[in-house]
C-alpha cells in the first residue's frame, strides 16, 4: 500500500495495489476494488505513452442473474464474449479480440458456440450486468453496465454463406 496525499484537501489517503501477470489481473482487482475504482498501468509501456485504464465496479455484479463478461484465450488473440441472460447462457468466440480496441469503436468477427465447446483456456478480462436487451432483425442489443458500459451490439451476417456475427459497441459511457 501507498500513502497518497492530497494536496488540496490535505486528506491523506492508503491506495492498496498489486503488481500482478495479466492473467491474475481479474483477482487483484477483485481483491482491492475501493468504491473510487481501480486504476491499471501495464508496466511494460513506452514511456512517451502514458496509457492508464480504469475500472470503476457498479454494484454487486451477482445481484442479478443477467451478466456479461469478456475473457482472453491465453494462447491465442481470440476472446471470448459470454453472456448470462435469463438462466440461459450464449458465448460467443470473438476472432483476434483487443478490449480497448473494442472500447474505441473497433468491430469483431465472432462465432457462436454450443456449451460444449466452451474452453478453460480464458482469462476473465472484465464483466457486469446486463441492464435490457433489444432483438432486431439484424442481431441483438444489450445494455452493459460494468466495467465496460454502454450498448453492445451483435450483428448476424452471411460471410461465404455462412451466418456469423460482428461484435462492436454502438455507443459507450
Amino acid at each position: 500500500n501507498d500513502i497518497i496525499t492530497n494536496s488540496k484537501t490535505n486528506l491523506i489517503k492508503i491506495m492498496p495495489h498489486r503488481l500482478v501477470d495479466f492473467c491474475q489481473l481479474a483477482e487483484a482487482v477483485e481483491n482491492i476494488t475501493p468504491k473510487e475504482g481501480v486504476m491499471i498501468h501495464p508496466i511494460n509501456q513506452n514511456s512517451k505513452q502514458q496509457i492508464v485504464y480504469y475500472y470503476k465496479p457498479v454494484g454487486n455484479h451477482n445481484k442479478t442473474a443477467n451478466s456479461y463478461s469478456f475473457s482472453l484465450n491465453r494462447y491465442d488473440n481470440n476472446g471470448l464474449l459470454t453472456i448470462n441472460c435469463d438462466n440461459k447462457k450464449i458465448a460467443y468466440r470473438i476472432n483476434q479480440f483487443n478490449i480497448n480496441r473494442l472500447s474505441k469503436g473497433s468491430r469483431f468477427m465472432a462465432d457462436k458456440l454450443t456449451e460444449r465447446k466452451f474452453s478453460q483456456n480464458y482469462t476473465k478480462l472484465v464483466s457486469g450486468n446486463l441492464l435490457k436487451l433489444n432483438q432486431t432483425e439484424s442481431g441483438s442489443v444489450y445494455q452493459l453496465d460494468g466495467a465496460i458500459t454502454g450498448k453492445l451490439k451483435i450483428q448476424k451476417i452471411k460471410l461465404n454463406g455462412k451466418v456469423r456475427n460482428l461484435i462492436y459497441l454502438l455507443e459507450s459511457i
